[in-house]
């Protein structure tokens, strides 16, 4: 399976249940909720009107909640982790290097291209305002709770 391509105007969920999957591609328009599984996820690369890549990769991730508006880069580094300190104002990168992803959300309204190349996946629902580039790695952050059976959501302001 080389390319899944999708459009919506209004997609609510999209769950593709599948092992070994090279590239997923989902085109969509007002994106809200796009639930992915997957168990050994490698990269997750999302592709907006500005947007690069998002490399995602972890050890043992449950949720991992980014609720943020206008980000430049964003990158993630998690291998059991509770927190992922996020740079705030101008986020340079953030990565996601993760093995076993459980559910990694992301929030976003307008997403024109999610790409996943995985292997054996499960769930990695997306969903945001406007991200323009999401990489991994962060100086001077704040931090951003991760879900777990505890963490439902982010309260942050």
């Amino acid at each position: 399976m080389k390319y899944v391509p999708l459009r919506t105007d209004e997609m609510k969920y999209v769950t593709l249940e599948t092992i070994y999957i090279k590239n997923v591609t989902i085109e969509t328009i007002d994106m809200k909720y796009v639930p992915l599984q997957t168990d050994e996820m490698k990269y997750v690369t999302l592709e907006t009107d500005e947007m690069k890549y998002v490399p995602l990769q972890t050890d043992e991730m449950k949720y991992v909640t980014l609720e943020t508006i206008y980000i430049n880069n964003v990158t993630i580094e998690a291998i059991d982790m509770k927190y992922v300190p996020l740079q705030t104002d101008e986020m340079k990168y953030v990565t996601l290097e993760t093995i076993y992803i459980k559910n990694v959300t992301l929030q976003t309204d307008e997403i024109k291209y999610v790409t996943l190349e995985t292997n054996e996946m499960k769930y990695v629902p997306l969903q945001t305002d406007e991200i323009k580039y999401v990489t991994l790695q962060t100086v001077e952050m704040k931090y951003v709770p991760l879900q777990t059976d505890e963490m439902k959501y982010d309260t942050r302001d």
